[in-house]
C-alpha cells in the first residue's frame, strides 16, 4: 500500500509530532508498506522518500516553512497514493483535503495537539478571537476527512464534543522502544555537576507558555527547601527558554538546575535513564509521548490531573496525579523523593506500561484502518 504522510514540518524540527512521524514511517516500512513524507522546505534529507515542496522559510534553522501548495514531484507522488494521512490541520491539512477529493484518495487526520492551547501564538489578534476561529474551523476540517484518529480518551471526548460526524477511532501514538532497549546502561554525562546521592528530576519538552515550565520551576524551588539534594534537568528549547533561565536565577535555584537545550532524540533515552523521576507540568496534552518515553525508561511521573496527562498516569501505580497547583505538585515531588521504595515500585509499573506503547502496535492498527478505507472508497471527504 502506498501511504502519504503529510505534515507541515519534519526534520530538523524537534517536536513530539516529528519524533512520532520518524518512528511511524519506519514502523510502516518494516511492515512492507510504501511510505512517503510530503512536507515543505529545502532541508537536505538523508532519509529516503521525504519529498519537500517549495515554500517560504519562517525559521530555517529549525525547519519551519510556509508552504501553499505541493511541488510538481510531490503532486505526482500524491496522485499515486492509496491513502493520505495528514498530521497538521492547516497548511498540509487543506492540501490533503484538496488533493484527496481531486483524486478520490481517502484522507486520515490524527489530532496530535490541543490547538486552543496555542492561540497565544497568533500575533496582533486577541486570544479569545483566535480561539473562536479555531472553534469554527476545526469541526469543519474534521468533517471533511474520511477518518479522524484520537490518540487518547480525552481527545476522543473532545472530538465528540465538537460534534464531529466523521468516524473517529482511538489509536494511541506509540514510541520506538528499540531506542530504550539500546540505552539500558545508566549514564551520567560529564560536566553536569550531578553528585553521588543527588536525586534527579527531569523534564523533556518545549520551553513554551503552554507547557507551564514556569509552574515547574516554582514547584521545584519549593521542593528544594525540603529536599536540598534535588537536581532538575530540562531538555528542550523554545520561545520561553531565556525567560526561564532568568526565572531560575530569580528563584535562586540555578545552581541545582541544568538547561540542556535541544538534545537529539536518540540521546534522550540516556538522559531519562540517569534520572529518578519525570515531571510533567503541562496544563493539558493529547497523548504525551514524553510520559510514555519516561515510562519506557522505568521512571515514575508526577503530573497534573488534566486532559491527556490523566489518560496515561495511574495515580499511585506508575506515578502521581495531583491538583494543578504549585503546592500540590511540589508535595508530590517531595513525597516520592523521600520514599525510594515507592519510586522503585512505581518505576516497575511504569516500565510495564511503557512496553505496551510500541510504535509497532500503532502501525499495525493503522494499516488495518487504511485497508478498510481503501477497500470502501472515500466517504464523507469525497
Amino acid at each position: 500500500m502506498r501511504i502519504g504522510l503529510m505534515t507541515d514540518m519534519y526534520r530538523p524540527t524537534i517536536s513530539g509530532v516529528v519524533n512520532f512521524l520518524v518512528a511511524y514511517k519506519r514502523a510502516l516500512e518494516d511492515l512492507g508498506e510504501d511510505v512517503y513524507v510530503l512536507t515543505f522546505g529545502d532541508y537536505p534529507d538523508e532519509e529516503e522518500r521525504v519529498i519537500r515542496s517549495p515554500s517560504i522559510p519562517l525559521n530555517k534553522d529549525v525547519g519551519v516553512y510556509l508552504g501553499l501548495d505541493l511541488g510538481s514531484t510531490a503532486k505526482s507522488l500524491c496522485q499515486s497514493m492509496d491513502v493520505l494521512h495528514v498530521h497538521h490541520p492547516f497548511l498540509s491539512g487543506q492540501l490533503a483535503l484538496y488533493y484527496g477529493r481531486k483524486w478520490n484518495i481517502p484522507v486520515v487526520f490524527t489530532s496530535h495537539t490541543r490547538y486552543e492551547r496555542y492561540a497565544h501564538y497568533v500575533p496582533l489578534v486577541p486570544e479569545s478571537l483566535t480561539r473562536a476561529v479555531l472553534d469554527a474551523y476545526m469541526p469543519r476540517f474534521f468533517n471533511q476527512c474520511d477518518l479522524v484518529i484520537a490518540p487518547s480518551p480525552s481527545t476522543y471526548r473532545t472530538l465528540s464534543e465538537y460534534g464531529v460526524e466523521t468516524r473517529i477511532e482511538m489509536v494511541p501514538n506509540g514510541i520506538d522502544l528499540d531506542l530504550f532497549a539500546s540505552s539500558r546502561e545508566e549514564l551520567r554525562p560529564e560536566g553536569l555537576g550531578i553528585m553521588p546521592g543527588d536525586l534527579v528530576l527531569i523534564y523533556v519538552g518545549r520551553m513554551a507558555k503552554e507547557k507551564n515550565v514556569d509552574f515547574l520551576l516554582e514547584a521545584y524551588a519549593l521542593a528544594l527547601t525540603e529536599v536540598p539534594n534535588l537536581c532538575l534537568l530540562l531538555l528542550g528549547s523554545g520561545p520561553e527558554y531565556e525567560a526561564l533561565q532568568e526565572m531560575s536565577r530569580d528563584l535562586g535555584v540555578e545552581a541545582r538546575l541544568r538547561f540542556m537545550g535541544d538534545v537529539p532524540y536518540e540521546h534522550v533515552p540516556g538522559y531519562l535513564m540517569m534520572a529518578d523521576l519525570f515531571v510533567m507540568p503541562s496544563g493539558g496534552e493529547v497523548h504525551p509521548l514524553s510520559i510514555l518515553e519516561a515510562f519506557a525508561a522505568g521512571l515514575p511521573v508526577v503530573g497534573a490531573q488534566v486532559p491527556g496527562v490523566a489518560d496515561v498516569i495511574a495515580d499511585g501505580v506508575n506515578g502521581r496525579l495531583v491538583r494543578h497547583t504549585v503546592s500540590s505538585f511540589s508535595h508530590a515531588i517531595v513525597s516520592l523523593a523521600r520514599d525510594p521504595d515507592a519510586r522503585a515500585r512505581m518505576g516497575r509499573e511504569a516500565s510495564k506500561e511503557g512496553s505496551r506503547n510500541s510504535i509497532d502496535r500503532t502501525a499495525d492498527r493503522m494499516v488495518e484502518l487504511y485497508r478498510e478505507l481503501v477497500a470502501g472508497g472515500t466517504s464523507i471527504g469525497a
